[in-house]
């Protein structure tokens, strides 16, 4: 599904993006419980599965939620939503926090991911809730501007996961990520959307993803001149792939 798809949340986290967890029930309207006795707790252990393969990249992404995205498509995710400032720049900008500033430079020293429990300690963030705190959410600001990725290792125990740069980690996917501008990544991404849909939300596929809507709605016109889309009638900001009328 991952593969064909190329870009799956875990969890139902979007109506404009597949999910393997409503996928697995059948149902788009399955509310996930809080319990490892349920479908929900049953499709989270995929996370395992998959990742301890190398199935897939992972990251939070759709909504800022658990995302699966496809190697295929890896290098247009990337060139369409990672930041490509450097990070330095970015940090002396005041666009990256001391904290996340912090753990990137710790996971730069390194080829390889580092866990949790190292991470923490080379980039200077001993326990204590306090200190948990700060690193988290220095975490979740370079993953959400894509330059940190989680990753699970083969030989990993129970829920352990480790952490790496993107540039690192996936050098092949980010060279050629580099290679590409962001407004024909964000083409590609609405073509690949639309391929698989019966109609886009162009409003909600920007919101859910954290793109410029005026970007989207350019390569949306663009496509609706080239007779690739057209406007559903009476829903607003939704368009629909011609060959899939």
């Amino acid at each position: 599904m991952i593969d064909t798809m190329g870009l799956v949340t875990l969890y139902g986290a979007s109506p404009e993006f597949p999910s393997l967890l409503l996928a697995h029930v059948g149902s788009p309207n399955y509310v996930a419980e809080a319990s490892w006795d349920s479908p929900a707790g049953f499709v989270y252990g995929w996370r395992w599965d998959l990742g301890k393969t190398s199935s897939a990249f992972y990251s939070s992404i759709v909504a800022k939620k658990p995302t699966w995205v496809s190697w295929q498509l890896l290098p247009t995710v990337l060139a369409a939503l990672m930041v490509q400032t450097e990070p330095a720049e970015l940090y002396e900008s005041g666009q990256l926090s001391r904290d996340a500033w912090k753990i990137f430079q710790a996971l730069d020293e390194f080829e390889v991911p580092l866990s949790t429990k190292e991470l923490r300690a080379r980039a200077g963030f001993p326990t204590g809730k306090e200190n948990r705190a700060a690193y988290q959410k220095g975490v979740e600001e370079l993953e959400t501007q894509l330059l940190l990725a989680k990753v699970f290792s083969p030989d990993g125990e129970g829920d352990e996961m480790s952490h790496g740069l993107v540039a690192k980690l996936y050098p092949d996917a980010h060279r050629a990520a580099m290679s590409v501008g962001a407004s024909d990544a964000v083409r590609r991404l609405l073509l690949n959307h639309v391929r698989h849909s019966s109609f886009v939300d162009s409003a909600l596929f920007a919101r859910h993803l954290r793109l410029p809507p005026a970007e989207v709605q350019q390569q949306v016109s663009s496509l609706i001149e080239e007779r690739v889309l057209e406007p559903v009638a009476g829903a607003k900001s939704c368009y629909a792939f011609k060959e899939n009328i």
